[in-house]
């Protein structure tokens, strides 16, 4: 399996990951009152850090150890920053008595944009089949 499918699947994982945490903070009632939200919540996160950095191994194929290891560095930055930048707008526009799926928003972002940007890295590393 190379990095660019591997990029997919584990941003895959993390998106379904975090899609079940929010089906059992629903179930549950809200925030802090599930068991599976910690596991859940913690499995995604290590499901969107081996997608970022593998994401970051396919956009500098053909590098250098060195400039492999910053792309994968400068990857975990970009996702940390659109994780804040997706909860500073939410901050903005949330209405005055936000349920519980308001806190979760950044995640989804991340996820979101982390299988859109395995997906892209995908389609660029993978030769076009002629006919």
């Amino acid at each position: 399996m190379n990095t660019s499918r591997i990029a997919l699947t584990a941003s895959g994982a993390a998106a379904i990951l975090w899609a079940a945490k929010a089906v059992a903070i629903d179930i549950a009632g809200g925030l802090g009152r599930s068991p599976f939200e910690g596991p859940l919540f913690f499995l995604g996160f290590a499901a969107i850090l081996v997608a970022v950095v593998s994401l970051g191994l396919t956009l500098s194929a053909g590098r250098s150890r060195l400039v492999r290891g910053l792309t994968g560095a400068a990857c975990i930055l970009a996702a940390v920053l659109v994780s804040v930048l997706a909860g500073a707008v939410v901050a903005l526009v949330r209405p005055a008595h936000p349920g519980w799926a308001w806190e979760e928003v950044n995640l989804w972002v991340l996820a979101l944009a982390t299988l859109a940007m395995a997906g892209w890295g995908l389609l660029r590393t993978t030769p076009a089949r002629s006919s």
